[in-house]
């Protein structure tokens, strides 16, 4: 099974109305932000733990050795 992450104008076949619909949410709204600008990492829930922002800032953030930090995931996200 694989997913392919897509914005709503790569449907040839969606209603206009549904686009119109999905531009007059607020800028925030996780369905805009997936469904209209395809940003699929986009999560506004109350209850995460680290935006996207945060988890990619990880992978490029220069460390010192005395700037040891620790995190535990839940990969079933249970």
């Amino acid at each position: 099974m694989s997913f392919i992450p897509a914005k709503v104008n790569d449907n040839p076949w969606v209603e206009r109305g549904y686009v119109r619909r999905l531009e007059r949410l607020p800028e925030g709204n996780t369905r805009k932000q997936r469904l209209l600008y395809g940003n699929f990492d986009y999560d506004d829930s109350d209850d995460i733990l680290y935006d996207q922002q945060t988890i990619e800032k990880m992978f490029t953030r220069k460390q010192t050795p005395s700037d040891i930090r620790y995190t535990v995931v839940d990969a079933s996200r249970m």
